[in-house]
């Protein structure tokens, strides 16, 4: 039988790790630079110490791995490009407006997606790999 409780935990703490604990210059940095993105696998593995060390480390290889490739497609699909303000926004006191562009939005946000469900899917399979489910 599946246990509802330990599933549910498993959310909650991934969300925890992924999210709140995820700091601004991690999350923006770790496309770019290895000590940011094993920062944030570090800080979101430990968050799982309570179901034992192996689980916390493979699921740190799992995060890592799985960030390593989504942070790059990311970082290059980022859809707020910073462009020069025309002279029709001279009223403005901002010398940039956000350009966005609708097909790279949509690249940024499945990869985000994908990224969760791949987080969401070997969670719980590492518990039955492991033998703790």
């Amino acid at each position: 039988m599946v246990n509802l409780w330990l599933l549910t935990g498993l959310v909650l703490v991934h969300i925890l790790g992924d999210f709140f604990l995820q700091t601004n210059w991690m999350a923006l940095n770790k496309s770019k630079n290895l000590c940011a993105l094993l920062s944030h696998t570090l800080v979101y593995s430990l968050c799982f110490l309570w179901l034992g060390w192996e689980f916390a480390l493979v699921t740190f290889l799992f995060h890592t791995g799985t960030d390593a490739v989504t942070s790059q497609l990311t970082s290059r699909w980022w859809f707020i490009d910073l462009q020069p303000r025309s002279l029709d926004m001279s009223w403005s006191p901002y010398p940039y407006y956000a350009g966005v562009d609708g097909f790279k939005r949509a690249l940024f946000w499945r990869t985000i997606g994908l990224d969760q469900a791949i987080h969401l899917i070997t969670l719980p399979w590492t518990l039955y790999w492991l033998g703790i489910i």
